[in-house]
């Protein structure tokens, strides 16, 4: 009954079965569908259970700074907020925007890459049609100056509206960052330069000769 799923035992078990329907859903929408009826129908009463709300965690310090940024920037916000199996640190009221506060607990020690769980909840998020700004510790902790806090957020959530890469499907092949399609642009600029041979590039512009020293006969 609904009182089991009151529970501690509950609560968690219920959380992992939201947190797998998202998965699937916004991830593997294929896989989704082809789920048994019975199994939809179970994972679909799970997300509509309606439990007695429990006692909110208070907002941290870092979020709760964060907030008054977004206050200043007249930007209307909800810190806090639970969507699905997921409670974001603030999240926009009238766009799907969500603002990450990155602390030191979701990173690898002695590192700048997260945690495997922040990267699927990013992924499910991002899959979900919210955009995420991200807002990491160590550069939050390295500006001081309260103008140029409210400076940096106000860029980094323009940004995050205006990327149209964040368009693109999550499991869509990457593409090379190594390569630029400017990256050969001025090879052939000028004819002068231009190669007579296809092997020209590597023939020596020099005579070797003159560079050893003369034996005397």
């Amino acid at each position: 009954g609904d009182a089991a799923w009151a529970s501690p035992g509950g609560r968690s078990l219920r959380q992992r079965l939201l947190l797998l329907r998202s998965a699937m859903r916004y991830l593997h929408g294929e896989s989704y569908r082809n789920l048994p009826d019975e199994v939809a129908t179970m994972l679909r009463r799970v997300h509509r259970m309606d439990l007695p709300e429990t006692e909110q965690k208070p907002v941290v310090n870092f979020v709760r700074k964060l907030s008054g940024v977004l206050t200043k920037l007249k930007i209307a916000h909800i810190c806090n907020a639970e969507r699905g199996p997921f409670i974001f640190d603030i999240v926009e009221r009238d766009r799907k925007l969500v603002y990450e506060c990155n602390h030191v607990d979701r990173f690898y020690m002695k590192s700048i890459h997260k945690i495997a769980t922040m990267c699927l909840q990013e992924r499910i998020v991002k899959g979900m049609g919210y955009q995420v700004v991200q807002v990491p510790h160590w550069q939050w902790a390295k500006i001081k100056n309260k103008k140029t806090r409210i400076e940096y957020i106000r860029m980094s959530r323009y940004y995050a509206v205006k990327d149209r890469r964040e368009l693109q499907a999550r499991d869509d092949e990457p593409e090379d960052v190594a390569t630029n399609v400017l990256d050969n642009l001025g090879e052939y600029f000028f004819k002068k330069d231009r190669p007579r041979a296809s092997w020209s590039w590597f023939q020596p512009r020099y005579d070797a000769s003159r560079r050893l020293p003369q034996s005397e006969s």
